[in-house]
């Protein structure tokens, strides 16, 4: 595999965990406390999702700035 192949497809695998499946996970467990009438385990995964949430777009940025960074540069 090539260098840009092979961190292109780290990229998409880090979106994929950052953002699909963290997001289908957060409003799964939303819909759990929600019908298990829990509102104190709803408000609370509430607030800890957000700031997992600022968390997961802090190292997308991370992740982005990273690859703009190295994907034009040759094979070490």
């Amino acid at each position: 595999m090539t260098w840009g192949l092979t961190r292109s497809i780290a990229q998409v695998i880090i979106f994929y965990t950052r953002i699909w499946n963290w997001f289908q996970a957060v409003y799964r467990i939303c819909l759990h406390f929600t019908a298990a009438g829990d509102v104190a385990f709803y408000r609370g995964g509430l607030v800890c999702a957000g700031f997992m949430t600022v968390f997961n777009l802090a190292l997308m940025n991370d992740a982005v700035e990273t690859f703009v960074k190295w994907i034009p540069k040759p094979l070490p």
